[in-house]
């Protein structure tokens, strides 16, 4: 069955900051916010702790009440993984999009900035251009295969006709459910093993979605 859609995550995967342990679109954030040691502390509690993901994000989104959304411009350009807009410019007929945890004040503006299809990330609430420390619709960290079949089912298309590509454990449940599971320098071995393809530049994902759509 022919690949119609690739689903891309976007921290780590198609977009590494140079901020904070995971160089990351929160890390980021909350290092131009000045308020990275805080988050960082908070990091090291729940990170283990996937039963309290929401109270986690909870407690990250206190720091940044007030904080203005223009500060992500602080973070451009954004640093893009090798290939990236290559292989998003080449498109040959696919939906290409993030399926991220990240911020959708980030991973947003840069689906505008490659003219991607689509962008589903953690929603944070603003008025008036400033946070108020609430979230709006959420990512789960480590749940994201169930949003990657809600984005399928928009799409009217089947897991068979899917590409995902991801580096970390969290995107090992979507890179079971696609055809096509990628990791993008993979961050552990886990994530290697879960994957059919490992890749370091995006223009290698071109080659094997052409082999394969043959």
């Amino acid at each position: 069955m022919k690949i119609e859609i690739v689903v891309l995550d976007f921290d780590g995967t198609s977009c590494h900051f140079n901020h904070g342990t995971f160089g990351s679109s929160w890390d980021a954030f909350a290092s131009v916010c000045g308020v990275y040691k805080k988050m960082n502390k908070l990091l090291s509690i729940y990170y283990p702790q996937k039963d309290k993901e929401e109270e986690w994000g909870r407690e990250q989104l206190k720091l940044w009440i007030g904080k203005s959304i223009k500060l992500v411009d602080k973070l451009k350009p954004f640093p893009y993984s090798k290939g990236l807009k290559e292989f998003v410019n080449s498109k040959n007929g696919l939906h290409i999009g993030f399926l991220s945890s990240g911020l959708n004040i980030v991973v947003d503006e840069a689906a505008r900035e490659l003219n991607l299809d689509f962008s589903i990330s953690t929603e944070l609430q603003q008025e008036n251009g400033k946070l108020t420390g609430k979230f709006g619709k959420i990512v789960p960290l480590w749940e994201k295969d169930k949003i990657f079949l809600d984005l399928l089912a928009n799409y009217n298309l089947s897991s068979e006709q899917s590409c995902y590509v991801g580096d970390n454990d969290n995107d090992i449940s979507c890179i079971k459910l696609a055809k096509i599971g990628v990791a993008y320098k993979p961050k552990t071995k886990n994530v290697e093993q879960a994957a059919k393809y490992i890749i370091t530049d995006f223009r290698e994902l071109n080659n094997i979605l052409k082999e394969i759509q043959t």
